[in-house]
């Protein structure tokens, strides 16, 4: 047997998926105690201290959701990710961090942005002007971890978060393991999937520690890997994992055909004489990150390994850009009037996750009306609900702009198959941004997830995507036999 585990280590929800062996199907870990999805997958990446007589104690993932919100001196911790990604600090008079602002970076010191190599971002900053370099730079990813934290705001020691998390998580997955495969979770070597930033090693290398340190084997080729990358092979695949006889190699022909795509673009792609390439653009917009994925399959040879270059753009590349639903979170809140910013701070504080989850639903899905705790009601008004839907509008219209960034960087100018994956595409406005903007490459189909009578997107072509891949894609994919072999 080959077992593995992957970890898709997400600001809101973290998932976990097992294989049970090189030519078995990936499944996600799922509970039933985990009530934030259908699929009972989604583990709250959640937090919580409180001290009880004079002793600080904490708590993780699903038992923070045991607490109540009147337990004397909680804090919750929700957004601890981030800490993880951020870029040096330098201490202020204070004592509190301050990133160095963006604008007051020179352009020649700029590091290359996610998902460019140093050369070709010394060549794109020496054809554009500082000013238009900085809104680049910044739009594909650079600015990651250059705010301060928020007035009054202390630092979480992320690190013994971190710790206290994935040992609580490994302890929770232990027993699926045991009761799928008869193996421990600690016995099982794991890979855990984190954004496409450029300047990352510190962050990869800090969580190996943990992880190691928490309990978890890690996986001795390819213990870390790229969340836009994970997340594509889990989509192709849907956890499936197929080798060669002599298991030397995938066999992708078998692992990809469950998905349909294949057949069908192999079809479309009869007596066109262009060359028998699909490229397909997977976008996952999460709780801290929009990641995209950019994959370029050869239809006459679809073992060929994804390397190298076709028409001088990558078969393979992507991107991770700190912009997702958290933020949102907080430009609805500056959008709301400030007397009821306390009644969403408290939903947002609040150990129950459903709360938050219920208002993701109501406001950004209804577009800008929700009715929070205590009775207070954002989006009463025609002006209040005209401002939030704007703010939400223009989230939307901002990941719209990411996507078409990463496209222009590597020069592709075609799309076949949209994929859209991740808690943020289930918000409609930026599932319309996203298909409407892209539209202009030559979509023929978007995949994607649709509640039962939710309208399509108007003027594409729709598949319907499984609840499981848009929540579960990237940590499906993360244990899949593709990385066994191709080395991350």
């Amino acid at each position: 047997m080959s077992p593995m585990l992957s970890i898709d280590f997400g600001n809101s929800f973290t998932k976990v998926a097992l294989r049970p062996d090189m030519d078995a199907a990936t499944v996600p870990v799922k509970d039933e105690s985990l009530t934030w999805d259908e699929l009972n997958l989604c583990v709250p990446t959640l937090a919580a201290s409180h001290e009880r007589g004079g002793k600080l104690n904490w708590h993780y993932g699903t038992d923070v959701v045991r607490l109540r919100q009147a337990t004397g001196g909680l804090k919750v911790h929700r957004n601890w990710k981030p800490r993880f990604f951020e870029g040096p600090a330098a201490p202020t008079g204070n004592g509190v961090p301050l990133r160095k602002p963006v604008a007051a970076i020179a352009t020649g010191e700029l590091p290359p942005p996610p998902g460019m190599t140093a050369e070709a971002w010394d060549i794109t900053q020496a054809e554009l002007p500082s000013a238009q370099a900085t809104a680049l730079w910044e739009r594909l990813g650079g600015a990651a971890g250059s705010t301060a934290p928020a007035e009054g705001e202390t630092d979480p020691d992320h690190k013994q978060i971190g710790f206290g998390f994935f040992r609580w998580l490994r302890t929770f997955v232990d027993p699926v393991c045991r009761r799928q495969i008869g193996r421990a979770a600690a016995e099982i070597p794991v890979r855990v999937s984190l954004p496409s930033f450029s300047s990352m090693a510190g962050a990869e290398l800090l969580l190996r520690d943990i992880l190691e340190e928490a309990g978890w084997k890690l996986d001795d080729r390819t213990p870390t890997l790229r969340e836009p990358l994970s997340n594509a092979i889990g989509t192709f695949t849907k956890g499936a994992n197929v080798t060669h006889r002599n298991r030397t190699a995938p066999h992708y022909g078998q692992m990809f055909q469950n998905t349909g795509m294949l057949a069908r673009m192999r079809a479309a792609s009869l007596g066109n004489k262009q060359p028998k390439t699909a490229w397909v653009l997977v976008v996952d917009v999460g709780g801290y990150t929009a990641d995209f994925a950019m994959v370029g399959l050869d239809l006459e040879d679809i073992d060929a390994h994804v390397e190298g270059q076709i028409d001088g753009k990558p078969r393979l590349a992507h991107m991770s850009k700190p912009l997702g639903v958290t933020d949102l979170d907080q430009r609805v809140r500056r959008a709301i009037p400030e007397e009821k910013r306390a009644a969403l701070d408290a939903v947002i504080a609040d150990p129950d996750q459903q709360r938050l989850e219920a208002f993701h639903k109501g406001c950004f899905g209804h577009r800008g009306q929700h009715v929070l705790k205590w009775g207070v009601a954002i989006g009463e008004t025609a002006a209040e609900k005209g401002n939030i839907r704007d703010t939400i509008g223009r989230f939307a219209e901002e990941v719209a702009d990411d996507a078409e960034g990463f496209l222009s960087v590597h020069q592709y100018d075609r799309i076949d198959d949209l994929i859209l994956t991740g808690g943020g595409t289930l918000i409609p406005a930026v599932r319309d941004a996203l298909c409407s903007r892209l539209n202009y490459y030559g979509v023929q189909k978007v995949h994607t997830y649709l509640t039962d009578g939710e309208p399509p997107p108007p003027a594409v072509a729709v598949h319907r995507l499984g609840y499981e891949l848009v929540r579960g894609a990237t940590a499906i994919g993360g244990a899949s036999v593709y990385f066994d072999f191709a080395g991350g």
